[in-house]
């Protein structure tokens, strides 16, 4: 892992109780994540898991299978707000703790997963979801030391999109300068 690294955003103050109370301590070891209680038990889980690299890792693939089982069980695109803000929450967090490779490593996976159809049919139309919400890959424009660059997030775009049977109309790779200099995650 590389040495701690400035991100972008700006850093969320935790908020502390006015009783002075250590809710953490109170709450225990975090259990373990269902659809009804993702959101607030990862981001307890990742507080509790910060220096262990592996355990990031395990959290990351376990939110992964939350946000793949809400896209799998919606009907139509019902869930698929839910399931952004999964991802959202997931990236964010990868983002904060400085552990990009697991949200990388996971995204690549899970998008090749959706454009295979493996999520309940098709459902490449959440991928524009993801896109609308700049979900993609953590590249160095946005954080300084992520190992992907805007060229590996456009090359990742290229490969699936060639992996699917030729229907790439969601995934098509557009020229840096038509985004007037913009960075999109892929």
């Amino acid at each position: 892992m590389p040495p701690q690294a400035q991100s972008k955003r700006a850093a969320v103050a935790e908020v502390k109780p006015l009783s002075g109370l250590d809710v953490e301590e109170l709450l225990g070891k975090p259990s373990e994540l269902t659809k009804d209680n993702a959101i607030p038990k990862y981001k307890q889980w990742m507080r509790h898991n910060v220096e262990k690299d592996h355990e990031i890792v395990a959290a990351v693939k376990d939110m992964g299978r939350i946000i793949e089982e809400i896209i799998t069980d919606s009907t139509g695109s019902l869930g698929y707000d839910s399931a952004v803000e999964h991802l959202r929450v997931c990236r964010e967090k990868a983002v904060e703790l400085i552990n990009f490779n697991a949200y990388n490593n996971y995204i690549q996976e899970f998008k090749s997963r959706l454009m295979k159809g493996e999520l309940g049919g098709d459902r490449r139309d959440f991928w524009l979801e993801v896109r609308k919400g700049k979900l993609g890959l953590i590249h160095q424009e946005e954080v300084e030391n992520s190992d992907k660059t805007l060229d590996d997030a456009k090359y990742v775009r290229i490969l699936i999109s060639q992996a699917f049977d030729g229907h790439n109309s969601l995934t098509t790779v557009v020229p840096r300068s038509a985004h007037n200099g913009i960075a999109e995650s892929s």
